[in-house]
């Protein structure tokens, strides 16, 4: 075992140790990526209640989806617990005023790449909701929503997961049109702040990792090489303008792209290496070093950049472990939220 893969050891351990301390909305997220590498079983259960609590909103939501309660009007409603606090929030929330309802199909296709991806398209009774949303949202125009540049601007990586999912879910294929378009607009910005440079980064990060189903598969370098050569070539500004959740994402993107050779991917990892804090066992965040909780990220992503491993699991396949375990999935006919904010509910 090399120092990079007792680090990440390390940051398991801390993890583990601490997990179910957390809202589940990090319980999920580190859940997923871990299995994704290990396949083992401890993970399932905060996945699957991750996906009964998304369920408990989005059945309703599409049960209710149509003439009546059109898309953007379900968009205005979620509107309502939006809290734009910086600046870039700000400006998704004045385009998701303007246009509510690409707010309801960028949560709704993520719900769907969910269900599809754990199994439960196949689930007699509930798959009736994902296969009413997938014929409605078959007659969207994805193209005028993901490839308009504003959204792109203040959202890159969002869009670019929905790229994805889209075409998972065969909905429609844009992943290369949607490449062109980001390699017109990113390659030629010159970031002025921070903040730029992470919106960037994100943007070329998040054609890459959605391309792998989150971690599911690798891929080829080919069609990414563009993006791993403006990596390469702008790695020290990088570094020196963004934090470590951006420089594992970087390193990461290497290793899914199976270009370990790359020095990029190297300088990336011993950055990473750099940051582990031995004493707290994990990556602490600049502005809370003792908030465990708040890092998961950027361990969840160090840990996938550092472990060894030749392989992903797909899944995990919530529908064995439902039907092995007889366990439910509730669905309520008619259900009201009572001081819930709706970005706990996503």
């Amino acid at each position: 075992m090399d120092k990079y893969q007792k680090i990440a050891a390390k940051i398991i351990s801390t993890y583990e140790t601490n997990l179910f301390a957390f809202r589940e909305k990090y319980q999920y997220h580190w859940a997923a990526r871990l299995y994704r590498i290990t396949k083992s079983d401890r993970y399932l259960h905060p996945i699957y209640m991750d996906f009964q609590k998304r369920t408990l909103r989005w059945a309703r939501k599409i049960s209710h989806w149509k003439v009546l309660l059109p898309a953007g009007k379900i968009g205005r409603k979620m509107l309502d617990s939006f809290d734009p606090t910086t600046p870039k929030d700000k400006e998704k929330y004045e385009l998701y005023k303007k246009r509510p309802e690409v707010l309801f199909f960028l949560k709704l296709n993520h719900y769907l790449f969910l269900t599809k991806v754990y199994g439960l398209d196949k689930l007699d009774g509930f798959n009736k909701y994902y296969l009413k949303a997938i014929r409605k949202l078959k007659n969207q125009n994805f193209e005028k929503i993901l490839l308009d540049e504003k959204l792109i601007r203040a959202n890159p990586s969002i869009v670019a997961n929905n790229a994805s999912y889209l075409s998972y879910l065969g909905i429609t294929k844009l992943e290369r049109q949607l490449a062109e378009v980001y390699k017109r607009i990113w390659l030629d910005f010159s970031p002025q702040s921070k903040s730029d440079w992470q919106n960037k980064v994100y943007a070329l990060t998040h054609l890459i990792i959605p391309a792998t189903h989150f971690y599911q598969r690798f891929v080829t370098r080919g069609q990414f090489n563009w993006i791993l050569k403006y990596f390469e070539k702008n790695f020290d500004q990088i570094v020196e303008n963004t934090n470590p959740d951006v420089i594992a994402e970087v390193g990461l993107c290497f290793k899914l792209c199976q270009h370990q050779e790359s020095e990029v991917f190297e300088k990336a990892r011993g950055i990473i290496a750099e940051n582990f804090d031995a004493k707290r066992g994990y990556i602490p965040r600049e502005d809370n070093p003792e908030g465990l909780e708040k890092a998961e990220h950027r361990n969840a992503i160090a840990t996938l950049l550092l472990s060894d491993y030749q392989k992903f699991f797909p899944g995990p396949d919530l529908y064995e472990y439902m039907i092995n375990g007889k366990r439910e999935l509730f669905v309520p006919k008619k259900v009201e939220w009572f001081g819930i904010p709706e970005e706990d509910m996503v």
